[in-house]
C-alpha cells in the first residue's frame, strides 16, 4: 500500500504497535492481569463450532500440536488476529503466558478479500487448525 488511511476501520485502524507490544498485551490479557475476575471469565467463555476453534468475545481457543510427530502433545492456546489492506497479524498465547507466537506481516491482498478469497498466504500446517473461508 502506498497511500491508505486505516481510519476507514474506525478504532481498529488507529492502533500502532510492535510484536513486542502485542505479546506483552496478550500475556497480561490471558493471564488475568488486565481484567477483573468476572470480566476474565466472560473473555474466556467460548462457544465451540464444528471444525473450528472455540470462539468468544473476539478471541479463539485452540489446541496446537507441540511437535510434528503423530500423537504429539497438544497445548491450549488463545488466539487473536487482525488484518487490513497491506497488513495482517496473529498472536497465540498459552493460558499461563509461558509460550507465545506473534506474527505481523505486511501481506494482505484486499482485492482477494473482496472476491471472498483468502487474502493472506496459506500455510499447509496452519490451515489444519484454522477454519477455511
Amino acid at each position: 500500500m502506498t497511500r491508505f488511511s486505516p481510519s476507514y476501520d474506525w478504532t481498529a485502524g488507529a492502533m500502532i504497535s510492535t510484536v513486542d507490544d502485542l505479546a506483552r498485551f496478550h500475556r497480561a490479557l490471558f493471564t488475568g492481569k488486565l481484567l477483573r475476575p468476572a470480566q476474565q471469565r466472560e473473555l474466556l467463555t467460548t462457544v465451540q463450532f464444528p471444525e473450528a476453534p472455540a470462539y468468544g468475545l473476539g478471541v479463539q481457543r485452540m489446541d496446537v500440536p507441540c511437535g510434528s510427530e503423530p500423537g504429539a502433545e497438544e497445548i491450549d492456546a488463545w488466539e487473536t488476529d487482525g488484518a487490513g489492506p497491506g497488513f495482517t497479524s496473529v498472536s497465540l498465547t498459552t493460558a499461563d503466558g509461558g509460550r507465545q507466537l506473534v506474527l505481523a506481516a505486511n501481506v494482505y491482498d484486499l482485492s482477494a478479500d473482496l472476491r471472498d478469497e483468502r487474502p493472506v498466504p496459506q500455510s499447509e500446517d496452519w490451515g489444519r487448525h484454522r477454519p477455511q473461508p
